[in-house]
C-alpha cells in the first residue's frame, strides 16, 4: 500500500478544471480534486484494491512516468457501486534525490450500463448452453442404438 504522509492534491488548477470539478461535486456528492490517498482506497471495492495497490508500487519502483489503464468497481457516497474504466498517468518528478511520485491524472468514464449487459449475456449463454446439452442427452435416449449429432439453428 502507497503510504501518504501529507495531504496529495490531484487535479487541474485551470478555471476550466475548477467548475468540472465543481459539477461533479453538484451532481456526485464528491469531486476528484481533493483526496488523499486513503480517502480514493476507501473508494474502490476490496476485491479491485490489491490489484491496483499493485499497479501503483511497481510504477513507483520504476520512477518513471507510467500509463494505468483499468476497470474497477467504486462505491458512491451515497453507496452504490458501480463500475468505471480509468485510464490515466502516475508522474514523477526528477530531484536530487531522485524521482518522486508527483500526481496522478486521468479520465474515469461509467461503464455500469456496459457491465450489467455483460454479466446478462453470460448468464443467458449459460442457460442457453445448459439447455442445448440437455437437448443432446434428450435426443441420445430417442436414438438408443446410435448416437447422432444435433444440430440446433436458432433464426
Amino acid at each position: 500500500m502507497v503510504k501518504s504522509t501529507s495531504r496529495s492534491r490531484t487535479g487541474p488548477r485551470t478555471p476550466e478544471g475548477k467548475a468540472r470539478a465543481s459539477l461533479n461535486a453538484r451532481k456526485h456528492s464528491f469531486s476528484g480534486s481533493d483526496f488523499t490517498t486513503e480517502e480514493v482506497n476507501g473508494f474502490l471495492h476490496p476485491d479491485d484494491l490489491a490489484a491496483i495497490q499493485a499497479e501503483t508500487e511497481a510504477a513507483f519502483a520504476t520512477g518513471m512516468t507510467t500509463k494505468v489503464a483499468r476497470e474497477l468497481r467504486v462505491f458512491w457516497p451515497n453507496g452504490d457501486m458501480r463500475w468505471h474504466s480509468f485510464l490515466g498517468l502516475i508522474q514523477f518528478l526528477d530531484t536530487p534525490s531522485g524521482p518522486q511520485p508527483w500526481r496522478q491524472i486521468g479520465a474515469s468514464i461509467d461503464i455500469t450500463d456496459r457491465k450489467l449487459t455483460e454479466l446478462a449475456l453470460k448468464q443467458l449463454n449459460e442457460t442457453l448452453e445448459k439447455q442445448v446439452a440437455e437437448l443432446g442427452e434428450l435426443g441420445k435416449v430417442f436414438c438408443q442404438d446410435q448416437v447422432v449429432d444435433t444440430v440446433l439453428v436458432f433464426y
